[in-house]
């Protein structure tokens, strides 16, 4: 019984380890762009921050509505850019982002695709009233 336990005890700790973000958190980690997802009206604005030491040589956006949904190219932009502003939303939808970059030696960086940031867009306005797209 005590060596079941020790056994137990072992595998949960490295299983910890293993799957532990905090490891190599001085090191670029696992997502090493850090993407921030700011809700507007009428849009969506996404911004990134990365360590000095990638090259940018292409930037991609992608984009899905749904946990379950796989993720969809939106937008290539210049590398020097750190933003995107989203125009193409709809108040009725939850927006999950994916920002790749691959540097100028052919490596690919990404923002965290298992729990992506997210926004929502809000409701436009319009002279002083406030619009949706449908009503709900």
């Amino acid at each position: 019984m005590n060596r079941t336990l020790n056994f137990v005890y072992l595998f949960s700790l490295m299983s910890g380890l293993l799957w532990s973000e905090s490891i190599g958190s001085d090191k670029q980690g696992l997502h090493p762009i850090n993407l921030k997802v700011y809700d507007g009206a009428g849009s969506l604005l996404l911004n990134w921050s990365f360590a000095d030491t990638i090259q940018v040589n292409e930037v991609s956006i992608y984009r899905r509505s749904t946990q379950e949904d796989i993720f969809t190219l939106i937008a290539n932009i210049v590398p020097d850019s750190d933003r995107f502003l989203d125009k193409k939303c709809d108040v009725t939808e939850r927006y999950f982002y994916l920002v790749e970059i691959k540097d100028i030696n052919g490596n690919i960086y990404k923002s965290d695709d298992i729990r992506p940031s997210f926004g929502t867009c809000l409701a436009g306005l319009e002279g002083n009233e406030i619009f949706t797209h449908s009503s709900i």
